[in-house]
């Protein structure tokens, strides 16, 4: 239970951090729109990059939130298990948001810049993170109904 509250930390550090993020591209807003003039979708860039980073940062809320439920209630208990079936599929989604912005942004420039296409690979541990936590949900399911027959014949 003392890693569970360890990560359960680091997750809230890091919401946080996004918090703090956010808050200083919404009203300080360090990108003039002249950076953006040029970038493969325009002045909609910056919208578009914001809304990846919030199924992120919901991503992150809902694990958040699960893991909160495991130090409170124990391991196996269904609401934990929907909010880590939710974020991992909201990291999903990230990832493969991510993915394809960047693989259309090197299939766009073709001048052999080989770092976008090692950007858009870097997803993948994002899509393997999500599918983990969906198979987490199910286990955490599982085993509370495992929980409950064992209790029943005791």
């Amino acid at each position: 239970m003392k890693k569970i509250k360890i990560l359960h930390g680091f997750l809230v550090a890091l919401i946080l951090l996004y918090l703090f993020f956010f808050y200083e591209i919404l009203f300080n807003n360090p990108f003039p729109d002249t950076i953006h003039k040029n970038t493969l979708f325009g002045f909609s860039t910056f919208n578009l990059e914001s809304l990846f980073y919030i199924f992120l940062f919901l991503g992150l809320i809902f694990i958040q939130q699960g893991l909160f439920l495991i130090i409170k209630k124990g391991f196996f208990n269904t609401k934990s298990a929907k909010y880590f079936k939710a974020g991992g599929f909201l990291i999903i989604v990230y990832g493969l948001l991510f993915f394809s912005v960047e693989l259309l942004l090197f299939i766009k420039t073709m001048k052999g810049e080989d770092f976008l296409i090692i950007r858009a690979f870097q997803a993948i541990p994002l899509l393997i993170i999500g599918f983990g936590l969906l198979i987490i949900s199910d286990i955490i399911k599982n085993g509370k109904i495992i929980k409950q027959e064992n209790e029943l014949t005791i």
